[in-house]
């Protein structure tokens, strides 16, 4: 496991935000409802960032990666390991420090605006770049560029689960590419 591989969920579109869920997969046309990114902090541990609704709170979250399979286990979940040019570790772990500190109190995205911004793939309307509110995948996407694996430009709220797909394949900077799918539940 390395920090920056992705897990991707297809939800089994059941539970308070079964609605969501199905709505996420028809806007996108792809299966893929929920994205998310794994990092190693400084206690060595895997944790687990994503945005979404856990427990009442809407927004940036961190588990622990094994609470985190728990929490999606009834669904159908695999990762795509991230491959990347050599980063210092201490260099890693710095950014991984600036980008949690920057998000601490993001909400999650609600904006009508950025909703159809990201399911038109237009910039002319909602705020393509905001992180005060960001949705999954765009926070993911905001994670790879502050890692230098996306484009400084990258406008992380337009995009979109199945970007990260391997049917979509993501356009990552040179020397980074995501491997292929491995099954977790």
């Amino acid at each position: 496991m390395n920090t920056g591989d992705i897990i991707l969920i297809q939800s089994n579109f059941s539970g308070p935000y079964a609605w969501w869920s199905k709505a996420i997969s028809l806007w996108t046309h792809s299966p893929w409802t929920h994205v998310a990114v794994v990092f190693q902090a400084k206690d060595s541990c895997f944790y687990v960032l994503e945005s979404a609704e856990e427990s009442g709170v809407w927004g940036v979250q961190v588990y622990p990666y094994g609470e985190y399979l728990e929490m999606y286990k009834n669904n159908y979940i695999v990762i795509r390991h991230l491959y990347q040019k050599i980063i210092k570790t201490h260099d890693i772990l710095q950014r991984i420090e600036v980008i949690l500190n920057t998000l601490a109190c993001s909400n999650y995205d609600t904006s009508l605006f950025d909703l159809l911004a990201t399911a038109f793939q237009t910039d002319k309307i909602g705020k393509p770049r905001n992180i005060n509110q960001m949705y999954c995948s765009a926070l993911v996407a905001y994670f790879y560029t502050q890692m230098g694996w996306l484009k400084p430009t990258t406008k992380w709220t337009l995009i979109q689960p199945r970007h990260f797909s391997k049917e979509y394949q993501i356009s990552l900077e040179p020397g980074v590419h995501l491997g292929d799918y491995y099954i977790l539940v």
